[in-house]
């Protein structure tokens, strides 16, 4: 019957072809054709609505998460900005009472047998302090650099108290690791922990002093070596952060940090005080959160795409008749030819 049908309706595309003169099994299909258009049409006409509703809805999703991103980094940038403010505003105001009270100073020291005494301001003097605050305004150099340092501590993930650090930095880092430690030390005797000096015994060290003391003797020896190796270490560290940074996978970017970590590239501040990060590990670390921001943004976009494509309908036009009518195949109707009338 399927092969009747379309011969039948191939056929019926020639003015000169009747009904009447299909063969039997043209006249069968035809006759098929008909009755599941009038029993599909209306089902077929509401999976095409509801495919469109859907595909609409998806491109509105899209668009949507598209707006909210394009909002959220407004926000964000408005929130760093604010912050950076303060921060530069609450500096310059510092300076400017510093320069302040050391020049009333000065016109204390200077006067005869007047003035106020102590360290103290007069009501005058905190009035004309107050005037000198109240016109102070932050640099918006100082402010957008500021709020690219709040940026920068954000994607690192490092915490608000993070310092950037070039290498001398680090070294200084390493510097002050192995004065703490020797510090610890207080001019403790750790040449023989094994339990079989007689000085051991004679200040009745307990075993869990003894282990103590071997801790810091092998933390003063590790930061003693690395002291002397990590200079040369570092540099290889560094090349490897650049050149990942510069083309290559975030993988590649992962593994450049994780090596730059081993050599103390990055860390936590001796003594504490919060964390610090070498420059190259800045800046390839700020390259891997914006290859996974992008990532991130690029698979939702995707879904949503994904999503809407699914709502597509794709049709085959069959052919056409005499009366105008024409005949299509929809994806997934395998075996099924829908008529749309003329007009």
């Amino acid at each position: 019957i399927a092969a009747g049908l379309k011969a039948a309706v191939q056929g019926m595309g020639d003015m000169s072809a009747t009904f009447a003169g299909l063969p039997l099994a043209g006249k069968v299909g035809v006759l098929k054709l008909l009755v599941e258009a009038c029993y599909d049409t209306a089902r077929v006409r509401g999976v095409v609505e509801d495919n469109a509703a859907g595909r609409w809805q998806a491109e509105q999703r899209v668009e949507v998460d598209r707006k909210n991103k394009r909002r959220d980094e407004r926000t964000r940038r408005k929130e760093w900005e604010e912050k950076a403010r303060q921060l530069v505003k609450a500096r310059v105001e510092e300076k400017v009472r510093k320069e302040f009270e050391a020049e009333i100073k000065t016109k204390r020291a200077e006067a005869e047998g007047g003035g106020a005494e102590g360290d103290e301001l007069t009501a005058e003097e905190k009035k004309q302090l107050e005037e000198r605050l109240s016109a102070v305004s932050p640099p918006k150099k100082d402010v957008d650099e500021e709020a690219k340092r709040l940026r920068e501590v954000d994607l690192l993930g490092f915490g608000a108290s993070v310092q950037i650090v070039d290498s001398a930095g680090c070294a200084e880092m390493d510097d002050k690791k192995l004065r703490l430690l020797l510090a610890e030390a207080n001019g403790k005797d750790l040449s023989d922990l094994e339990g079989q000096g007689s000085w051991v015994y004679e200040v009745g060290l307990s075993r869990a002093e003894i282990s103590q003391l071997r801790d810091l003797r092998e933390r003063i020896a590790d930061a003693e070596e690395a002291k002397l190796k990590f200079p040369t270490e570092r540099v290889d560290a560094i090349k490897a952060l650049a050149e990942a940074a510069e083309g290559g996978s975030m993988k590649d970017i992962k593994r450049a940090v994780k090596e730059a970590k081993a050599v103390a590239l990055t860390g936590q501040i001796p003594g504490g005080g919060g964390s610090y990060v070498h420059t190259a590990v800045r800046d390839a670390v700020l390259t891997l959160r914006e290859a996974e921001n992008r990532k991130r943004q690029i698979d939702a976009e995707k879904a949503l795409v994904e999503e809407r494509e699914k709502c597509f309908v794709r049709t085959d036009r069959v052919g056409g008749d005499r009366m105008g009518r024409t005949y299509w195949e929809f994806m997934g109707g395998e075996g099924i030819v829908w008529v749309k009338e003329a007009g």
